[in-house]
């Protein structure tokens, strides 16, 4: 299965760097992403604490699927390839990377 953010593949990827099980608040469906592509998009957030419960190692996420969508039209300035969820961080950067990517960059 892919990553919803950067589409590069999770097998194979230690378990402590995928955010498994993120729920859509929206649609109650369970997504799997890198923890950090999760983390570094700018659009995507937890949900407070008051909006949901606790339980069964889930935590739940405001705007995932509307950020994959966002990630699918950028492209990655390292690899080429569309999915890029983060930008530079640089102001006037225009710059967008898979984090896995930015990494090796």
């Amino acid at each position: 299965r892919p990553c919803a953010l950067c589409r590069q593949r999770l097998e194979g990827t230690q378990p402590s760097e995928i955010e498994c099980e993120l729920t859509s608040l929206a649609r109650g469906d369970v997504t799997l992403a890198h923890k950090d592509c999760f983390l570094y998009a700018p659009r995507t957030v937890y949900a407070d604490e008051n909006e949901y419960e606790f339980g069964a190692g889930r935590r739940m996420a405001k705007n995932i699927r509307a950020e994959a969508q966002r990630a699918k039209r950028l492209k990655c300035h390292a690899c080429k390839k569309t999915g890029a969820c983060t930008g530079c961080f640089y102001d006037e950067c225009p710059w967008s990377f898979h984090v896995p990517c930015a990494r090796r960059f």
